[in-house]
């Protein structure tokens, strides 16, 4: 007889999260090939064409990190699911079944930085989920051994799994249809450092004449805090800073395509996808010389130091030199063909496989 493995997938849609999610399930689809019976919970706003490419599913109103989400998990528990799997560490309270195993993906443990000032009550709450996800989860999931090692304060060591989430590589080591832009895909929180980029942005574009505009995929207008729309609300009004919010897959790989780097100047990052996905498709990659990107990624990127005068120049070199630049495209394509989605799945569905191994 199938087992039956519970996926929440109420995350698709949202940053990176949503893109783990949805990657995951289009592959664990093909590599499942009808070993275990896959049940699928989204929200009722996606699109029904959507739903259909996934195995059974069902809809709920209900959002990740809410209050609502722990009464309605009630009666999912009581499904009796042989496994339930939790791409983000938000795992519902009140497990009834003690036999069902529990798999729990922990991206980062970023929003406990002192830095963020996420605020005394949410803190206690991610702490206590941490604590709960020790007590109740079969194997936590992680993106970096960075991460695991955070985690391992929280998690014992050996409950903890890395299974790295990319993009396979899409491109080719052609440069010449690269345009003067400059790419940040993500959400605009303080941590992102996005004054420290823009200003870096203002800098390239007025002093050394290279680019034209920054692309800002990911959040709206709305989401840029007061400084930061006073103190570029003209360059925003003028296009040059260009805000796009969320866009489709299709527009996100052109503008991947078509960018010069892909800016990530977070120094907090557990795992930076963007960073990947621009590799793979041939731009190279601008970090923080203490960022955790450094540790996993060797090839295809620039650190550069936290002052904007001196990581202008360093990237305007670049800019201006073909051969070093396009030796960065070629090594970050190079390197990136090793992190592709199907092989994250797989390593997922191993898992799965282990946990439900320990049932008999």
């Amino acid at each position: 007889m199938r087992k039956n493995i519970f996926i929440d997938a109420r995350m698709i849609g949202y940053g990176g999260v949503g893109r783990y999610v949805e990657e995951l399930l289009y592959n664990l689809k093909e590599i499942n090939n009808d070993k275990y019976n896959f049940n699928i919970l989204i929200l009722e706003h996606i699109d029904p064409l959507f739903q259909n490419r996934f195995f059974k599913w069902s809809t709920c109103r209900y959002r990740v990190y809410s209050l609502l989400e722990h009464i309605y998990f009630t009666k999912i528990w009581l499904s009796n699911f042989d496994l339930y799997f939790f791409p983000h560490f938000d795992t519902p309270l009140i497990k009834n079944n003690k036999e069902s195993k529990v798999v729990v993906t922990v991206h980062d443990l970023l929003y406990l930085k002192p830095e963020l000032k996420l605020g005394f009550f949410a803190e206690i709450y991610l702490k206590f989920m941490l604590f709960y996800l020790q007590k109740t989860a079969d194997i936590v999931i992680t993106d970096s051994i960075v991460s695991r090692n955070e985690l391992s304060r929280w998690i014992d060591k050996e409950k903890i799994r890395i299974a790295t989430p990319a993009k396979m590589s899409l491109a080719t080591s052609n440069i010449e249809n690269k345009e003067n832009i400059i790419l940040y895909c993500g959400n605009a929180k303080e941590h992102k450092n996005l004054d420290f980029m823009f200003d870096i942005f203002l800098v390239l574009k007025n002093r050394f004449r290279l680019v034209d505009k920054i692309v800002c995929t990911g959040f709206e207008f709305s989401d840029l805090s007061k400084d930061l729309i006073t103190k570029y609300y003209e360059m925003i009004l003028r296009g040059e800073i260009e805000i796009k919010g969320k866009v489709s897959d299709e527009l996100l790989f052109e503008y991947y395509r078509k960018a010069k780097f892909v800016f990530l100047l977070s120094s907090q990052e557990g795992f930076g996808l963007s960073v990947v996905e621009g590799l793979g498709f041939g731009t190279p990659a601008i970090v923080l010389n203490d960022s955790r990107i450094n540790t996993y990624i060797k090839r295809g990127i620039i650190s550069v130091p936290a002052e904007v005068d001196s990581a202008a120049l360093l990237i305007a070199k670049i800019w201006n030199d073909e051969i070093t630049y396009k030796k960065l495209v070629v090594e970050g394509i190079d390197y990136v063909k090793e992190y592709q989605w199907r092989n994250t799945a797989f390593l997922v569905f191993k898992i799965f496989e282990e946990v439900l191994c320990q049932n008999g």
